[in-house]
C-alpha cells in the first residue's frame, strides 16, 4: 500500500451507507428505543451525554439531523477534495518554493485558485443534496 491509498476507505465508514441505512441506524442512537438498542444508550451514558429524546425535542431535532447529514456526506467531500489536491501540478508548487514563497502564500496564491472550480462543484453538490 503506497502512502496509505488503500486505507483511505477505512477512514470514511459512512461513505458506503445509503440514506435509509444511515437514517434507521441513527434513529436508535440518540433516542431511548428500548432494550434492543441498549448498547447505544450505554455508550452515550459512558460519554456523559444526557438522556434526551433528540428527535422529539424541537430544540435538538434540527441539530441532530444536521449532524447525521454532515457525518454521512463529509467523506464524499473529502474524497473529491483529496483527488483535486493530488492532481495539482507539482511544477507550480516547486517553482513557488524555489522563489521563496511561504506556505500560506503558496496555498492562497496557487493551490486555492487551482482547486476553486472543484470546490465550487462540491459546494453545489452539497447545496443541491441538502434540499
Amino acid at each position: 500500500m503506497r502512502n496509505g491509498e488503500n486505507l483511505s476507505y477505512f477512514y470514511f465508514p459512512s461513505a458506503d451507507t445509503d440514506d435509509y441505512g444511515t437514517g434507521s441506524n441513527w434513529y436508535f442512537v440518540p433516542d431511548d428505543a428500548g432494550r434492543k438498542y441498549r448498547n447505544y444508550q450505554l455508550l452515550l451514558h459512558f460519554l456523559s451525554v444526557p438522556r434526551i429524546n433528540w428527535l422529539s425535542n424541537p430544540k435538538t431535532a434540527m441539530p441532530a439531523v444536521i449532524f447525521v447529514n454532515v457525518w454521512q456526506l463529509i467523506p464524499w467531500v473529502c474524497i473529491i477534495t483529496m483527488a483535486g489536491l493530488k492532481s495539482l501540478p507539482q511544477d507550480a508548487l516547486e517553482a513557488a518554493r524555489v522563489d521563496g514563497a511561504k506556505n500560506h502564500h503558496i496555498f492562497f496564491s496557487i493551490v486555492l485558485p487551482m482547486i476553486s472550480p472543484l470546490l465550487m462543484i462540491v459546494f453545489m453538490l452539497r447545496f443541491v443534496d441538502a434540499f
